[in-house]
């Protein structure tokens, strides 16, 4: 009964999240005061902004490093700069679109030549895990937060109710992961892509064992880190709070923003409502909360989709036909040059009057 009221009412229940996320990042609007962030933004510690956007390139490398490595179980030949390429492209699709095919499409803009459902199975493979990681990271932080900062009865036993389902969801998932099987599984459920995609994303989820799986899961846990790390930083460059509960209220936000994933432009508006929300609960003010989480925004995903979008810019322009022209306009350069000296030589001289 549950999964067909899902399937009939999908798209009414995901505009509805939508028109919810959006009326509620428009009330935080009106309840910021936004002198006080323009103020903020002066006087922050620019030694913890430096350390936030320098831990960017780790993030990016452990992007990187799960998708090369997938991929070259499809062809172990491939160039290293070629997944990169494609990995920058589909982290700037995901932050555009509101759907996380984005990603997906991007990932294909450079890789025509290699199968295009191995390389989505691939990718969920090495997505996924993600998910259940910040499930159990932020449902810890969910029960920590419910039992000692909220006190209200019903948004407690709300919020230690969700933060105990996601934590069973995030330990159910990480044992998902860790084996290749319940992928197997799960591919021939999606018949509308036909039989012939299906048996290429078969044929690429079993290749990896269980020891690929645990290698990628340990990789998104240093990704995962990684990024709770830089928004706990830019954090303490507007003001100073303890470690445990800067990375409590990291870690919640991520939850709810990896949940909601896909509702807005980059997930714009989850990460700083849910921001707002519990780092007031530990006296942290709503304009530090909210300026964090778009500072997190900018530094760890606006920038590097900025590089992407180049980078996909970059691939229309083909370096052959490019040289060609340039080769074309010296020659017509040259020409020009040659016919102006021509002219001169060719004109008669004036013979001397006597």
């Amino acid at each position: 009964m549950f999964k067909n009221f899902i399937q009939k009412y999908f798209k009414p229940l995901i505009w509805g999240l939508k028109i919810f996320t959006l009326a509620g990042l428009i009330s935080v609007c009106f309840f910021i005061n936004w002198n006080e962030v323009f103020r903020l933004g002066h006087r922050a510690d620019s030694s913890y902004l430096i350390l936030a956007g320098l831990l960017v390139i780790p993030n990016i490398f452990f992007s990187w490093l799960k998708w090369d490595y997938v991929v070259r179980f499809i062809d172990s030949r491939v160039r290293k700069r070629v997944t990169f390429y494609s990995m920058l492209s589909g982290l700037a699709l995901d932050t555009v679109t509101l759907s996380p095919i984005g990603d997906y499409a991007g990932r294909l803009l450079n890789m025509s030549a290699f199968p295009k459902a191995s390389l989505v199975a691939l990718h969920f493979i090495e997505k996924i895990s993600l998910l259940f990681i910040s499930c159990i990271a932020g449902s810890i932080a969910f029960i920590v937060i419910a039992w000692n900062y909220i006190p209200g009865a019903v948004e407690k036993e709300l919020i230690m109710g969700l933060g105990i389902f996601f934590l069973l969801f995030g330990i159910a998932g990480i044992f998902f992961c860790a084996t290749p099987k319940p992928f197997l599984k799960l591919i021939p459920k999606f018949k509308f892509i036909g039989q012939f995609h299906l048996d290429g994303a078969t044929l690429a989820a079993q290749r990896l064992n269980a020891g690929d799986n645990i290698y990628l899961i340990f990789v998104n846990v240093l990704k995962y880190f990684t990024y709770i790390t830089q928004f706990y930083l830019i954090i303490l460059a507007f003001g100073s709070l303890p470690i445990s509960i800067g990375y409590l209220g990291a870690t919640a936000t991520l939850l709810v923003r990896s949940v909601l994933s896909g509702l807005t432009f980059g997930d714009l508006g989850i990460r700083e409502i849910s921001s707002v929300y519990f780092f007031t609960k530990f006296g942290l003010s709503a304009e530090i909360a909210l300026f964090s989480a778009l500072l997190l925004f900018i530094i760890n995903r606006l920038t590097p989709s900025v590089i992407g979008i180049l980078i996909i810019m970059a691939m229309e322009i083909k370096p052959t036909s490019l040289s060609k022209q340039v080769r074309f306009m010296k020659i017509q350069r040259i020409r020009k040059r040659h016919s102006a000296k021509l002219k001169i030589s060719d004109k008669p001289v004036a013979e001397p009057v006597e």
